[in-house]
């Protein structure tokens, strides 16, 4: 299950991110990708970047826990901004979500226009205080990463109940107290 999200631009500074569940072992575990542009066709109006796939300045891989991803889910439903940090094989990554208020402009029915901020992310990833991954998370595109966030925990959830029965299989599950006798 993944999400890939293309943004090239004219300037060449785009960057493709691709979200991702690996359900390959027993416990899901979520990667965020990401490549930078590596060039533009001005005459088609296409970026490209399958000219960085073999360059690791140029591409990253990270993981994230539950607990990171959690904190992704409420910065997406809050607008609260999220930073995290990794520190791996060398490499210091700095992780960030910053909601902003993309201005919108719709035409409507008699040709007039009226303007709008549309709620808006920008996800950076920057590893080495010097290669910068960002992307911005437009509405729909955060409606389908909150969606794919969930099913992580989903299948998370369902992944650790499942090995912890396995670890005791004699577990039975306590009948709940009745209200007369809840503690409080």
């Amino acid at each position: 299950m993944n999400l890939q999200i293309y943004k090239p631009n004219a300037k060449n500074t785009g960057s493709a991110f691709n979200f991702s569940i690996d359900t390959r072992n027993e416990k899901p575990v979520f990667y965020v990708n990401a490549i930078l542009q590596h060039s533009w066709n001005s005459t088609t109006k296409t970026g490209s970047f399958s000219g960085n796939k073999d360059n690791p300045d140029k591409k990253l891989a990270i993981k994230l826990n539950e607990f990171e991803l959690g904190e992704m889910l409420s910065t997406l439903n809050t607008r609260i901004p999220w930073s995290g940090f990794h520190d791996f094989n060398d490499n210091k990554t700095s992780i960030g979500l910053t909601p902003w208020d993309k201005p919108k402009k719709i035409k409507d029915k008699n040709g007039k226009y009226h303007e709008f901020t549309s709620p808006a992310f920008g996800f950076v990833v920057t590893r080495n205080g010097s290669q910068t991954f960002r992307i911005s998370l437009e509405p729909g595109e955060i409606e389908v990463l909150k969606r794919l966030v969930t099913t992580f925990f989903d299948l998370f959830l369902a992944s650790t109940s499942k090995a912890n029965n396995n670890k005791n299989p004699n577990y039975t599950k306590k009948p709940e107290s009745s209200p007369e006798e809840a503690p409080f």
